[in-house]
């Protein structure tokens, strides 16, 4: 009855004991290039891009009680508003006046 017992227990289907995990060294890497690709990507949604320095005035408005105002160049008016959070548009190439 005993032998039966133990043939029983060593027959019945045992939990896995663990399962095969990455080793450390590659989790870790895998973690850094998550982190990496998701703070590229962060950077690229909040980056305002600098502008290339040639004179072509742009006479902007903002639409609201603001006066008109003179940028270097289309560019600039945009990098402007990315940077500060405005929203002006062109109004005419040019000055203002």
């Amino acid at each position: 009855m005993a032998a039966a017992r133990r043939l029983r227990a060593a027959l019945r289907p045992r939990p896995a004991m663990h399962r095969p995990r990455p080793r450390p060294d590659a989790r870790a890497l895998v973690h850094v290039l998550v982190l990496l690709a998701v703070s590229a990507l962060v950077a690229a949604q909040n980056e305002c891009r600098k502008c290339p320095k040639y004179y072509s005035p742009v006479c902007a408005s903002d639409g609201g009680s603001s006066p008109p105002r003179v940028f270097v160049n289309y560019c600039e008016m945009n990098y402007y508003n990315c940077f500060t959070g405005g929203s002006f548009t062109k109004v005419r190439s040019g000055t203002c006046s």
